[in-house]
């Protein structure tokens, strides 16, 4: 069983993008706790999903 959850771990560590967004998630979730890390993600993503959406926008314009 520990085999497996290294397993897990490891490939998590290895698929997971670690961009400017997700490195300011971690930061926040180290020093402030999952609760304001969480909102901080969420905040990243409604961000890029309205860029992407004014991009879509701009282009049938």
């Amino acid at each position: 069983m520990t085999l497996l959850l290294m397993g897990v771990a490891i490939g998590l560590a290895v698929t997971a993008p670690l961009g400017p967004v997700n490195i300011l998630v971690i930061r926040n979730a180290i020093r402030r706790g999952f609760g304001v890390a969480f909102l901080v993600g969420l905040e990243a993503a409604d961000v890029r999903y309205a860029a992407a959406a004014d991009r879509r926008l701009r282009l049938r314009c």
